[in-house]
């Protein structure tokens, strides 16, 4: 006999008749026996990632034998002494549906199993709010999209709903970034697309480290932290890395292709550290990947948008794109031209903007490129890669300049400079010469340049692939057209230093470098015209 075990059509079970002549004899009722229980993960309509191993697993009887079965693959485990069984399927083919089914003493059958490329999308509100808040039909949107399923997990780790297979009627309960992300990636490759949610409003990095890393981090006071005092070195209601107990961890070993993340505004606040982020939120992905053991797992995640604000915007912006420079197989989704602009937002007054279809484009535009082999002109705006300073102009390179670059005003605005040793940034006229950006003011040297460093900035720079530039802050990483003679080595006006050919200048006899510390600090080179001998 088949019952429905969930009273839901997303999981049937069926017990052996030996269990049922059990039941009958010592009038117990069903609920009495544990019975297979697979992880939660694991319903019907899920998506199973293609390509590699799968891990399978759940709760039984303490002893009990269990077979997985889905295509033409069987594998048996024994439960052990707590309950627990776990499986590995072999890699999966593309395609589907598929029947799944998990048995021991009992059945568990899952239907309408499909196999693809498997997403988890996390973060804070910007990766909740939903499709019924944003400014699209959402009935119009998701015709046709079958193929792409949703996974929900709650911020209450006994809240979770089962997969859900993406129709006019379910789309409003997708999240409108994660439904766009998906979206744009299942049109583009035509195979079904899994998207796992685990994201909570108004939730700090610390709050989704794992506990190695804030074991690790000397900053936090980890006998708070674990505790639940005070704030352990940081604000938040999820103390010690809850949020990556309670919706991270549950969902690994779930095999998956990559992760996509949208957080960062919670942390602008100064209580919140921003001089901080940069390390933590490279600590956070290091930490993540070596849970899951899938090596350098992709992780792309956006830059914050454009937002009328007084705090720490431009600093975690900074963070960011270092982050996504020093850390491996990351890639970054530039969203400064996204905070507003749509209709009942013309400005960037909402901490929420509705246009997460341009998000969800950016941030697939990269997964397409790097990992699904798509020819992409530019699948990232313009990002900063050097600069170097003849006769007081500085030459900006950037990457992913595409078919060239343009001012989207017409006028490029948003570039600052300052001069050596100063932190007081002034407005510079700015031009572009080919793929480069040339800066300059009259009459002032220029050894830093920042763009766009602002809350709600002047963002005029984009490839004539319609991406918009990265904000950003340098420091001179290259100079071209000088040599040892023409740099003056001494960072502190007043305090000459000896020239020191080994420890000071690369092996061209061109660069005079000064390591910095600091959270945003790339290199420094200070420069001075020599007016006398040596």
């Amino acid at each position: 006999m088949k019952r429905n075990f969930f009273q839901t059509p997303f999981q049937t079970r069926s017990r052996s008749p030996l269990r049922t002549a059990l039941a009958i004899g010592l009038s117990l009722a069903a609920s009495a026996w544990p019975g297979i229980t697979p992880n939660r993960l694991f319903t019907s309509n899920m998506v199973l990632q293609h390509g590699m191993a799968v891990p399978v697993w759940g709760t039984a009887s303490a002893g009990e034998t269990v077979t997985v079965k889905i295509k033409n693959q069987v594998k048996t485990a024994v439960a052990g002494a707590d309950g627990a069984w776990k499986i590995k399927l072999d890699s999966l083919a593309i395609g589907g549906p598929f029947q799944m089914g998990i048995q021991g003493a009992d059945t568990v059958t899952l239907d309408n199993v499909m196999v693809g490329e498997v997403w988890l999308c996390s973060g804070q509100s910007n990766m909740t709010i939903g499709m019924g808040s944003s400014h699209y039909d959402t009935k119009v949107e998701a015709v046709g999209l079958g193929n792409l399923r949703l996974f929900s997990q709650k911020s209450d780790i006994a809240g979770v709903g089962p997969w859900n297979v993406c129709s006019p009627a379910t789309a409003e309960r997708f999240p409108a970034t994660a439904f766009w992300f998906g979206r744009f990636l299942a049109d583009s490759l035509k195979i079904p697309i899994g998207i796992i949610v685990g994201a909570v409003g108004a939730t700090l990095i610390e709050e989704w480290m794992s506990t190695q890393s804030i074991l690790d981090d000397p900053d936090l006071d980890t006998a708070q932290v674990f505790s639940g005092g005070s704030d352990g070195g940081f604000p938040g209601g999820n103390k010690g890395g809850g949020l990556y107990r309670n919706i991270i961890a549950p969902l690994i070993p779930f095999s998956i292709r990559g992760i996509a993340w949208y957080q960062g505004e919670w942390n602008t606040a100064g209580n919140a550290h921003p001089e901080k982020y940069q390390g933590r939120f490279a600590e956070l992905i290091r930490g993540w990947r070596k849970e899951w053991g899938q090596g350098d797992l992709p992780f792309y995640f956006v830059q914050l948008p454009n937002f009328k604000s007084t705090n720490a915007w431009p600093a975690i912006r900074e963070a960011q794109r270092l982050t996504r420079k020093s850390v491996p197989n990351t890639q970054m989704a530039i969203a400064i031209d996204l905070g507003g602009g749509v209709p009942g937002f013309p400005d960037s007054t909402e901490l929420h903007p509705r246009n997460k279809k341009d998000v969800g484009y950016r941030l697939a535009l990269p997964a397409l490129a790097n990992i699904y082999g798509h020819a992409i002109p530019a699948p990232s705006g313009p990002l900063f890669k050097s600069l170097f300073v003849r006769n007081d102009t500085a030459h900006l390179a950037f990457d992913y300049t595409g078919s060239g670059l343009m001012a989207k005003t017409g006028v490029l605005g948003g570039f600052e400079i300052a001069a050596v040793n100063d932190t007081h940034f002034v407005a510079a006229s700015a031009s572009i010469a080919g793929k480069e950006v040339v800066v300059w003011k009259s009459g002032s040297k220029v050894t830093r340049v920042r763009y766009a460093w602002d809350s709600d900035p002047d963002a005029s720079l984009y490839n004539k692939e319609g991406l918009p530039a990265a904000p950003f802050q340098t420091y001179i990483t290259d100079v071209t057209g000088v040599s040892k003679k023409d740099i003056d080595p001494d960072h502190a006006a007043g305090n000459p230093r000896v020239l020191d050919d080994t420890k000071r200048f690369d092996p061209a006899g061109r660069l005079f470098r000064i390591p910095m510390g600091g959270p945003f600090c790339e290199g420094v080179y200070y420069m001075r015209p020599v007016t006398q001998a040596r």
